[in-house]
């Protein structure tokens, strides 16, 4: 559905299928759209499935955002 659309026209890992994402998680060019969970898999590491790793996804968002 939506994620088979973007990753017809967003980078994605020719290994896995996984989004291409920069360190603040952006999956694009244009910095729309933003990956957590499990998408997040390949900057965040394998927490990114659980909690912590949510919240390491939250702060690299926020820094987006803030940029601090």
């Amino acid at each position: 559905m939506l994620m088979e659309e973007l990753s017809k026209e967003l980078p994605t890992s020719e290994y896995c299928g996984f989004p291409i994402v920069d360190k603040n998680l952006r999956w694009g060019r244009n910095g729309r759209i933003f990956v957590s969970g499990a998408l997040a898999e390949l900057e965040v590491g394998p927490s990114a499935r659980n909690i912590a790793g949510a919240r390491l996804a939250a702060e690299r968002i926020v820094e987006a955002f803030t940029g601090s």
